[in-house]
């Protein structure tokens, strides 16, 4: 039985111009259903972010996604000032290393996502840890901050050493909460400053309110050794946490060309509560009862735009006094910095 095949082939240029169609069939699909899902999610945005705002002053920006690049640096410092058994006093300052991270954010019409990476800390060369979680609306927002730091350095007033020494045996850790209310939401704004997901178009300040809570411990180490003793005792523990309320007042400046925006915000708050613990080698503790404290959050920035694109920098100071010289004083400043570059398309 003699069997016979017959095949058909399609020339070679017909069958890259078919494969070619079926491709630009499934790019437009999915172009059709991105499309779709983005129409879907502009609805709900609509319904659910209503401007409330005066947009002659500020407005949402034209184009629905902005993209930054960043890059922060943070740093951490704080100061003693004690009087010691034989009636002497000493100040004593440590700080930490400067922490510098890079990442971006996407901004879609108000809904944001950021990352950063510490390249040290993948490298292996610095073990601090620091997490931020920032929340800015026009109305009212918050500074997340927790903070794992023992990379410090001490320094004395008394001559014990010679400049800045190693602490190895320092640790600090600690939670931070800064919240804020804007008074004139409809022509002010924090988010046109520190995320950009609104614009300031015209100058405006306003009064402001806000509340700060702090816990957190020092573990001074060898900090305190060859030191005087405080009480006959040697310190080595600090535990502290307190409440604070206050007012301030924020303003963004711009300028007439519409190019740069300057930001200046200071909110000083009055603590209400504490309770800050010295703890001691011998497993004794007291607490310190002096009525005085202040903690103070400042905020600072520029942003110079120019056709799509925007570049500046901005930055938050906090800064806290507790007690009395007369016994133990603590002041602690923490600042972060913040460097961009970005886009809106």
């Amino acid at each position: 039985m003699l069997l016979l095949g017959i095949s058909f082939s399609l020339p070679v240029k017909a069958q890259e111009q078919s494969d070619t169609i079926v491709r630009a069939s499934r790019i437009e699909r999915v172009r059709e259903k991105r499309i779709l899902v983005q129409s879907k999610v502009d609805r709900i945005l609509d319904k659910h972010q209503r401007i409330t705002t005066d947009t002659l002053y500020i407005s949402r920006p034209e184009q629905p996604l902005t993209i930054r690049v960043k890059t922060d640096i943070y740093s951490n410092s704080m100061r003693f000032h004690s009087r010691h058994d034989d009636n002497t006093t000493a100040t004593y300052e440590i700080k930490s290393a400067l922490k510098e991270t890079i990442g971006f954010s996407a901004n879609y019409r108000g809904i944001s996502l950021s990352l950063s990476l510490n390249p040290k800390h993948i490298l292996g060369k610095n073990s601090d840890i620091e997490y931020q979680l920032n929340f800015y609306r026009n109305s009212f927002g918050a500074d997340i901050t927790y903070s794992y730091l023992h990379s410090f350095k001490g320094k004395d007033n008394i001559g014990i050493y010679n400049g800045w020494y190693d602490l190895p045996n320092t640790l600090h850790e600690g939670l931070s909460i800064n919240g804020y209310w804007v008074f004139n939401r409809r022509r002010f704004s924090y988010p046109a400053v520190f995320s950009h997901s609104w614009i300031q178009r015209r100058s405006a300040g306003s009064f402001l309110v806000g509340a700060s809570g702090y816990i957190g411990a020092l573990d001074l180490g060898d900090f305190y050794d060859d030191i005087p003793q405080m009480h006959g005792r040697e310190l080595n523990r600090i535990t502290m946490s307190h409440i604070s309320v206050g007012a301030g007042y924020g303003y963004n400046l711009v300028t007439p060309n519409r190019k740069m925006l300057i930001h200046l915000s200071a909110m000083p708050t009055m603590i209400v509560w504490k309770n800050y613990k010295l703890h001691y080698n011998d497993g004794n503790e007291n607490m310190t009862t002096d009525p005085l404290g202040m903690f103070m959050v400042a905020r600072g920035g520029f942003t110079y735009s120019w056709k799509k694109y925007f570049a500046g920098a901005n930055g938050v100071l906090n800064f806290s006094l507790i007690g009395l010289e007369t016994d133990v004083s603590h002041f602690n400043e923490k600042l972060n910095i913040r460097f961009y570059i970005g886009i809106r398309i």
